[in-house]
């Protein structure tokens, strides 16, 4: 028995769980994963909210829900994924890792509902579930970069609707984080280079501050020089480069 359960009856219950959820991982059968739902539930229905290993299989399930849901489009699916989630929340202890984790898949799990409902609220909270977690994360964790593009992802979206530039002033802010932490190696770089070349161009069209242009030049000219001469995408980022110093 690990040292999280206190009960070798309830482990190996969860542990079914997780194999069926394994299988349904490797065969993609909806019929495994509703098992391994049915099993988790069953399990935690048996648990203390106090218990050690409450909090885990609380996050357990509701990543299980979140995968049910992408697979059938349920929506109760997700709401219950993310009650679950707050519920733990409300249980951990703030700033430990299993709240943070909450924090992380809260994050994606209202962020995905939004994507589904377009509730404004769900976006407002998503990015606050994320500026927490970057709060409580190491700055030299490896997961930073993603951290950091979840809550860009999610400015956007809302600057799109709303066109408060604080957002878009974020996002740009959260963009030259990632770029200063994303080595050349990283395959998602050339991604991230964009995005911030892209965010600095719509701010200067706003606001027509020169910086911003000057700093997306530059950005688009280290993009050029990392990409390859037969890329497909080169072409893009040559005429967007044009583009940008006819305005200066």
């Amino acid at each position: 028995m690990s040292d999280l359960f206190e009960n070798a009856e309830r482990e190996r219950e969860f542990a079914d769980g997780s194999l069926y959820f394994y299988l349904y991982q490797q065969s993609g059968n909806l019929a495994q994963l509703n098992q391994a739902l049915e099993i988790w539930q069953e399990t935690i229905d048996q648990m203390q909210p106090d218990s050690p290993e409450y909090l885990l299989c609380l996050n357990r399930l509701s990543y299980g829900l979140n995968e049910r849901f992408e697979q059938t489009q349920n929506l109760s699916d997700l709401n219950e994924a993310a009650r679950l989630l707050e519920q733990g929340l409300t249980l951990s202890e703030v700033g430990s890792a299993i709240y943070v984790q909450s924090l992380q898949h809260l994050g994606n799990v209202v962020s995905m509902r939004y994507d589904y409902t377009e509730d404004a609220p769900d976006l407002d909270r998503a990015i606050q579930l994320y500026e927490q977690v970057l709060h409580y994360i190491p700055r030299d964790t490896p997961e930073l970069a993603q951290h950091l593009h979840n809550l860009c992802s999610c400015l956007l979206g809302r600057f799109v609707h709303t066109e408060n530039l604080a957002d878009l002033d974020r996002a740009i802010q959260a963009w030259e984080e990632i770029i200063a932490v994303t080595t050349i190696a990283s395959p998602h770089r050339a991604m991230h280079l964009s995005n911030l070349d892209n965010g600095l161009r719509m701010r200067y069209a706003l606001t027509e501050n020169i910086a911003d242009l000057e700093r997306a030049i530059e950005v688009l000219g280290i993009l050029l020089q990392e990409t390859a001469l037969d890329a497909p995408q080169r072409q893009d980022y040559l005429e967007r480069l044009n583009a940008s110093v006819l305005l200066l």
